[in-house]
């Protein structure tokens, strides 16, 4: 998504790398965050009933990859007007980072 955004620069991929990241806090079937402000790192995914609780590197890597696209992003995501939002996977309020500062 971080690459089509940077080709076409569309205000539709902008909002999709925005969802793509709210996943992993919590705007997911289980309504649960996969990313642990404790650790820094990144629960391994979702089961059907829970999270699984081992932190891989893996994981953490993709969220980290994920942040620094919605930082990256972030101008673009804002500019975006509210009616051009789409509507959120599992009916959830996007818990967005745009405008926030990362230690």
């Amino acid at each position: 998504l971080s690459k089509f955004a940077d080709v076409f620069k569309t205000p539709s991929y902008f909002l999709k790398i925005e969802i793509a990241f709210n996943w992993f806090l919590g705007n997911n079937h289980l309504q649960q965050i996969i990313y642990n402000p404790n650790t820094g790192g990144c629960y391994d995914g979702l089961e059907e009933n829970g999270i699984n609780l081992n932190q891989g590197a893996e994981s953490t890597v993709s969220y980290l990859l994920a942040r620094l696209a919605v930082q990256k992003f972030a101008k673009n995501l804002a500019a975006v007007p509210a009616k051009a939002k789409v509507i959120v996977p599992y009916n959830l309020k996007p818990r967005s980072l745009v405008g926030k500062q990362f230690a």
